[in-house]
């Protein structure tokens, strides 16, 4: 069962960010009525993250470790793919970029930085830091350790 109400908020959320990249930013003067509503759109990066964290924890309901583990990869890591080669071939590309196979290897596993590689597209750290999430509550299943909540019993289960 979705909570379509809060898929909604998350929407939104992920548009303020987008909004303030496009139209907020210091040198941005393009619109300036707009920017007065969107310069506030950096808040939609922790909204997002308290909306997937509650979310994150619901799939995790009635699953085992590995079963959630599997499911986060599947979710997580294919996306993260195509954008990082889609990345590296347009850098390389358009801007006269290089990459070595171990650079763009690192990439693909987000472990680059713990693995002596620079990012080559900042934007992963939000990938990054589901993915310590995701670590925790892995860990919170494989322990069994009784992360469930009242609420569950209202919402059902989301997958």
């Amino acid at each position: 069962m979705r909570i379509v109400a809060l898929d909604i908020v998350r929407f939104f959320a992920a548009l303020s960010v987008v909004l303030y990249h496009l139209v907020s930013r210091p040198e941005s003067d393009a619109y300036p009525l707009l920017s007065e509503v969107t310069q506030y759109g950096y808040l939609g990066v922790p909204l997002f993250f308290m909306i997937s964290g509650f979310v994150i924890v619901f799939s995790a309901m009635n699953r085992s470790a590995m079963a959630f583990a599997l499911s986060r990869f599947m979710r997580l890591y294919p996306t993260l793919w195509v954008g990082v080669v889609f990345t590296v071939f347009v850098t390389c590309m358009f801007a006269d970029n290089s990459y070595s196979f171990s650079h763009v290897m690192s990439n693909l596993t987000l472990l680059q930085n713990s693995l002596g590689f620079d990012d080559i597209d900042g934007i992963y750290w939000t990938l990054k830091a589901e993915l310590k999430f995701y670590l925790c509550i892995f860990l919170l299943i494989q322990f069994k350790l009784d992360f469930r909540f009242p609420i569950k019993r209202k919402f059902g289960q989301i997958a």
